[in-house]
């Protein structure tokens, strides 16, 4: 009998505490299956159905082999940063009614503080117990008036978070306390905590004090309560309300300097989470250069990279296969840019060394033949120096390569003047017979006489070279003559005011100019000469001065006019300008 009351008696144990589980379980949010989850592993199995009898043999089950997830899983929870711990902690806390009172009880509040002192926490405050310390630390980042999102600084001062906008609408600062309540006494500051930190100051403190006027209101009817004690002269109340302006003038001086021991600690905090975010960006991608390296990419292209992967996830298989392609594509790039440049700087130097050799060359010749001698970008084009510089990579190409090409150099120099002058008479060739519609005769030399001719006008088509402009003072765009025409090597104007970039080599293109040629002739005419005949020469040997017709005359004092007058060579620049030659008629001695 008493082995039987001894069951009954657990069993109905049992089923009361199923009974209450039942209907704390029916005030819960959460779903039936959950609740009958949790109940039948807590209080044992409920009430099953009886089982239909089996009437076919089926097959044994096959066991299954225990996932290895489950152990990796468990790594990652043991690895996983304490404060993401803390979130799930308070996540479960609110999963149903019977884990939250567990996690809530004074008893529990060892796990708590256990784990806050395992994440270096700063000591929970007297007035706040432990749970409530832990969620203000590394609970949900909302606004705890409007619920606003991501409000990452905590206010120790006001223990709570806050937006701005709130801030700005809560905060009371001590100079406008009397205007805002000017029927308390400004005594009860002092039984309220407060922050130095105002709504505008986006985290920087400061020497005025702000409360929060939730705060004060609330205590404008605490104390209310204790002076309608004195009124009532109720047995103590003047001693009572004395006590209490104590412990809390002593409660506001203990949470001022507990507040500032944590304002050190989330800062300390928020460098440590920096720096080990950056040792884990760090190590990721040198996880990620290492793969890169044995692939055979260089470190230097490697490098191009470095922004990109700017991320503490650790590097996984699944997540190299997944980035692989786009990065590798990245570095490929860089490489290509690297050694296109590493190849032009190859070839600056290479080109320096036939600068020296050609001017070394030029100082063994005659000054006066200087003028009419090639540029530097025609020597570098020469088929004996192409051939050194163009060298692969990795011949250190040194003066001793170019012994061949700088001992061929005279008779180049020899060879392109020739080809210099046949190329501006064919110029002069193609022109007229455009004009004309007939073809002439091709002449086996230049003829030296013909690009003489005052008449002979070319121009540069070079649109940056220094040559050309439209201020005759300044600038000669039309090139005349096979004095002008041979000593002209176009530069490009950049290189004049940054000579620092290095060698820039610039092709002389030069094309003969109708318009410069028909206002030649005018000027020639005005001279008294004949077009077919008149030399540079001749025009030079006259000095005579034209005056434009076309250019506004400047007043001077005395009710006089001032006309500009130009050289033949200037005043033909002039007449080009205006209007295709047309105004060379418009041009006097």
């Amino acid at each position: 009998m008493s082995t039987t009351r001894r069951q009954s008696g657990r069993l109905a144990k049992q089923r009361e505490s199923i009974a209450n589980a039942k209907l704390v379980a029916t005030n819960d949010t959460d779903s039936e299956d959950e609740h009958s989850a949790s109940e039948a592993s807590e209080y044992g199995e409920q009430d099953r159905p009886s089982k239909r009898q089996k009437l076919v043999k089926s097959a044994p089950a096959k066991r299954t082999k225990k996932s290895s997830k489950s152990a990796d899983k468990t790594h990652d929870l043991t690895s996983m940063p304490l404060d993401v711990l803390f979130e799930a902690l308070i996540a479960l806390a609110r999963t149903n009614h019977i884990v939250r009172e567990h996690l809530l009880s004074k008893g529990a509040s060892g796990v708590w503080r256990t784990s806050r002192e395992n994440a270096d926490g700063p000591d929970c405050p007297e007035d706040l117990s432990e749970q409530q310390w832990v969620h203000l630390l590394y609970g949900e980042a909302w606004c705890k008036s409007c619920d606003a999102k991501n409000i990452q600084r905590v206010d120790f001062g006001l223990r709570r978070r806050a937006c701005t906008s709130c801030l700005k609408s809560n905060l009371v600062v001590t100079s406008s306390f009397k205007r805002r309540f000017p029927d308390l006494d400004p005594s009860i500051l002092e039984l309220l905590p407060y922050t130095n930190i105002g709504g505008s100051a986006h985290g920087h403190a400061s020497r005025s004090k702000f409360y929060w006027r939730a705060d004060i209101e609330e205590m404008e009817q605490t104390l209310a309560v204790y002076e309608r004690d004195i009124m009532m002269r109720k047995v103590d109340a003047r001693k009572r309300l004395e006590e209490f302006k104590d412990k809390r003038i002593a409660l506001v001086k203990s949470i001022a300097e507990h507040s500032q021991l944590c304002i050190n600690w989330s800062s300390e905090s928020a460098e440590r989470r920096r720096a080990d975010g950056d040792t884990k960006i760090a190590e990721r991608y040198e996880a990620i250069k290492a793969k890169f390296l044995e692939l055979g990419y260089a470190a230097a292209d490697i490098a191009s990279i470095k922004y990109y992967v700017r991320q503490p996830t650790a590097l996984t298989d699944r997540i190299w296969k997944k980035i692989r392609p786009e990065l590798e594509h990245t570095i490929v790039d860089e490489r290509d840019r690297r050694l296109k440049q590493e190849r032009a700087a190859r070839i600056k130097t290479r080109i320096a060394f036939v600068q020296d050799a050609y001017k070394a060359t030029k100082k063994s010749m005659v000054p006066t033949q200087w003028r009419h001698l090639p540029g530097l970008f025609e020597v570098v084009q020469s088929p004996a120096f192409q051939q050194v510089i163009n060298a692969p990579d990795d011949v250190d190409v040194g003066a001793a390569h170019f012994a061949d090409a700088v001992n061929s150099l005279p008779d180049f120099l020899v060879e392109w003047t020739v080809a210099r002058k046949k190329h501006l008479n064919r110029l002069m060739d193609i022109a007229l017979e455009s004009e004309s519609g007939t073809t002439g005769s091709p002449t086996s030399l230049p003829d030296i006489g013909r690009l003489n001719l005052a008449t002979s006008v070319f121009k540069c088509q070079q649109d940056y070279c220094r040559g050309y402009g439209s201020n005759p003072s300044t600038y000669n765009p039309c090139i005349i003559g096979w004095d002008a025409a041979g000593a002209h090597h176009c530069d490009h104007k950049y290189t004049f005011y940054w000579p620092g970039r290095g060698i820039d080599l610039v092709e002389t293109v030069l094309h003969f100019s109708k318009q410069g040629s028909v206002a030649a002739a005018s000027l020639v005419a005005l001279a008294g000469l004949g077009a077919e005949h008149a030399t540079c020469e001749e025009m030079d040997a006259r000095g005579l001065l034209f005056r434009c017709n076309i250019c506004t005359p400047r007043k001077i004092p005395g009710n006089q006019v001032a006309y500009d007058v130009f050289t033949w060579r200037n005043a033909s620049v002039m007449a080009d300008i205006h209007c295709s030659g047309s105004g060379a008629d418009q041009a006097t001695r």
